[in-house]
């Protein structure tokens, strides 16, 4: 493993006091040396107890910073983390995702590598509530990618990826008129930038040792947000002009929720 480059890892949360213990408890189990990596969490306009849960982790977290974002939406605040990282290489990890032990070991590995200019890795359902129910696929909430490490040709996890900060913000950030704002569900903001380095020739990749468990929270579980998301995938997957992937979304997701209906309505 090599150490010679430092990433920040970079969590935007929001109203997620009740489970971002968990996502900071996954990275002070790390084995990755605590000066390999520092922590940064961008709250963006939480009201619950976020701020006191962090808090409860000044020093037990390599170099925890917290910073409040105002502007409402994932996009303000994943641009906000690129702003206040103090690396060059950042990592984004959702809030309510565990980071597996050997997660930033894998992340610097792959950055000495100097194979990608971003990339990403797998994460696996990780049903903290309970198990979904039988209707759903069995592979509901787990995203293997191609399996392999190397270039990755579809979008990238965006709460599981790394890329260069100064690549990132040479584009622009992320797209603030796309994807999830508050409890809003909306896509695309990802899978633009992606598309836009791509489209540069800049080199994405797949690090299936980046791997994290994901919750899936009780909410995904109805039929109603099965229905919501599959909408506003295909609403969205065209904004991120990636229309080969928009009507492969749509495919999937019609084929998911008609086995669905069918187990629903007749298991």
């Amino acid at each position: 493993m090599c150490n010679e480059e430092k990433v920040t890892i970079i969590i935007c949360t929001y109203n997620r006091a009740s489970i971002i213990m968990e996502c900071l408890e996954s990275l002070r189990a790390q084995s990755a040396p605590a000066e390999s990596f520092s922590v940064l969490v961008i709250d963006n306009n939480s009201t619950d107890d976020t701020q006191q849960v962090i808090a409860s982790y000044a020093g037990r977290l390599p170099e925890l910073r917290v910073v409040f974002e105002p502007n409402q939406g994932l996009s303000h605040a994943r641009n906000r983390g690129l702003a206040e990282a103090r690396t060059e290489w950042v990592a984004f990890l959702d809030d309510d995702a565990k980071a597996r032990p050997g997660w930033v070991d894998a992340i610097l590995d792959t950055i000495a590598k100097d194979d990608f200019d971003a990339f990403g890795g797998p994460f696996y359902a990780w049903h903290r509530f309970g198990p979904p129910p039988r209707w759903l696929p069995e592979d509901f909430g787990t995203h293997l990618g191609p399996g392999r490490y190397g270039r990755e040709e579809g979008a990238l996890p965006g709460g599981n990826c790394a890329f260069r900060k100064s690549l990132v913000q040479s584009l622009g950030g992320f797209s603030t008129e796309i994807g999830m704002r508050g409890n809003k569900c909306a896509y695309g903001e990802e899978t633009l930038l992606f598309n836009i380095m791509r489209a540069q020739g800049r080199r994405l990749g797949f690090a299936p040792a980046m791997a994290i468990d994901h919750c899936v929270l009780p909410y995904k579980y109805t039929l109603r947000w099965q229905l919501g998301s599959a909408f506003a995938e295909g609403r969205d997957a065209p904004l991120a002009f990636d229309f080969p992937a928009t009507l492969r979304t749509l495919a999937r997701d019609g084929w998911h929720l008609s086995k669905s209906l069918f187990k629903l309505l007749y298991v």
